[in-house]
């Protein structure tokens, strides 16, 4: 199973594909929207739906923000 981890920062969002042994497979970073919490969730979406479609077996999981 592949899953996507994201490092959101106050410049840009940070994001890496990796596998079962935590090895990056994909990674790239965006500008972080600034304007509206909607456009900041918007983009998240739109990163994960775009790496999904290029990744079988993309895990998804509900994990506890602190």
């Amino acid at each position: 199973m592949k899953v996507m981890v994201f490092d959101v920062g106050g410049t840009e969002i940070k994001y890496s594909v990796m596998d079962e042994g935590l090895n990056r497979t994909d990674a790239g970073s965006v500008p972080t929207p600034q304007d509206t919490q909607e456009h900041f969730l918007d983009t998240l979406y739109a990163i994960f739906n775009l790496k999904s479609l290029h990744f079988e077996n993309m895990g998804t999981h509900n994990l506890p923000l602190s």
